[in-house]
């Protein structure tokens, strides 16, 4: 049995890697799948959980940017759970250069894409993730809806917070929205955009309906970005526990946080209770 399902697991992976034209539906296996390496996920797939529940959990041997990377156009990622097995994989590491993107930095994330179009990310649920949940740089079309992170994010060689955790896109990615999603004991960052010194703004987004709770650092932050919507969010217990606060870094906890050039940037119907630090800034 052990055999077959094994086998089952390299077909799966064998059929992901194919960059063929024309959507495909691909239903993963019910149970468990340990991951020793990244799966590329090319054009036109979209891939399901099994209706009983599909987790995808990196191996204590695993090696790789994320679980899932995405290639292409029109990729569906539906219904499953991703286990980074973050104490196991945990990295300690601090932020990159200002001139250096998240994308060739952070290891371990859930789901990486870089230079994707048509990306929908819905349904799924991410524990245990040591870098980012879902990290997009450079892309376009991009939908992340109802998703669940909880206990991620790494430490900086202080013990505190290294703003992993949550959801990033940075680089120049446009037309993307964050919705309807729930964060948790989120040592980063919740929702994140961010662009290398000099780069493309992100423009076009929208993120709204979420709830953030427990976070060590800002539960949103708005930077290099234009024409973006921050409407309708809800948390709590933001810049808790307190030991994980950057605060050699000054990486002070905010619940809304705007930085570096952004332009056309609406806060709408917004609320954040027990905040460690600052409501709303802008720097």
């Amino acid at each position: 049995m052990r055999f077959l399902f094994a086998a089952a697991v390299a077909v799966i992976a064998w059929l992901l890697s194919l960059p063929q034209p024309g959507p495909r539906v691909v239903e993963l296996p019910p149970g468990v799948v340990e991951l020793h390496g990244e799966w590329a996920v090319y054009n036109g797939i979209e891939l399901r959980g099994a209706a009983s529940g599909t987790v995808l959990q990196a191996a204590s041997d695993f090696q790789g940017r994320a679980l899932l990377v995405v290639y292409g156009a029109g990729v569906t990622l539906r219904g499953f759970t991703l286990d980074g097995n973050r104490d196991e994989l945990e990295q300690r590491t601090g932020l990159p250069a200002a001139n250096r993107s998240f994308s060739r930095f952070t290891r371990g994330n859930g789901i990486l894409a870089v230079g994707v179009s048509r990306l929908r990310v819905e349904n799924l649920r991410f524990r245990d993730i040591p870098g980012f949940a879902v990290l997009v740089s450079q892309s376009r079309d991009v939908r992340i809806d109802r998703v669940d992170v909880e206990d991620s994010g790494s430490h900086n060689t202080r013990g505190r917070n290294n703003a992993t955790g949550g959801i990033l896109l940075e680089d120049g990615t446009c037309d993307f929205r964050v919705t309807r999603s729930a964060f948790r004991n989120v040592r980063g960052n919740g929702v994140w955009t961010r662009s290398v010194t000099g780069g493309a703004r992100n423009t076009g987004g929208w993120i709204a309906f979420n709830r953030f709770e427990n976070m060590g650092r800002n539960a949103i932050q708005v930077g290099n970005a234009a024409n973006l919507r921050v409407e309708d969010n809800q948390g709590m217990r933001i810049g808790y526990p307190e030991e994980l606060v950057d605060v050699e870094g000054e990486g002070y906890p905010m619940a809304i946080d705007t930085a570096g050039p952004v332009s056309g940037i609406s806060y709408l119907r917004n609320r954040f209770t027990e905040i460690n630090g600052i409501h709303h800034a802008q720097k």
